[in-house]
């Protein structure tokens, strides 16, 4: 869209991210959520949610799984403490130390 000029819009970005999600295509999945982010957009917590549950099917996403993490970590929505144990399991297998830390440290934070 961006190549044509076009602005793209949250919904149909979220649509798209849970249909390749739906689809196993979990790499452009990411490529659509970093598509919202270089336009200016937050995909919700919920398209979040899905692209950072990746990393328990696709370990090898740990790193893009951590970098949903941390925006919606910025932008103040909770992480489930499920969810955020997955990401730190796949960072200590696939990511950083410090990131894996985090993601323990979301998940005992909760309540």
């Amino acid at each position: 869209l961006t190549s044509v000029g076009a602005k793209p819009e949250l919904e149909p970005l979220e649509k798209l991210i849970g249909s390749c999600l739906k689809r196993r295509s979990h790499d452009e999945a990411f490529s659509v959520f970093l598509a919202a982010i270089d336009a200016g957009l937050t995909p919700s917590p919920r398209a979040c949610l899905g692209l950072i549950r990746t990393c328990a099917a696709e370990p090898r996403l740990a790193q893009m799984s951590y970098a949903v993490f941390s925006t919606l970590k910025g932008s103040g929505a909770a992480v489930p403490p499920a969810v955020a144990a997955e990401l730190a399991t796949a960072c200590l297998r696939h990511g950083t130390l410090e990131q894996a830390a985090e993601a323990y440290a979301a998940a005992a934070a909760a309540p």
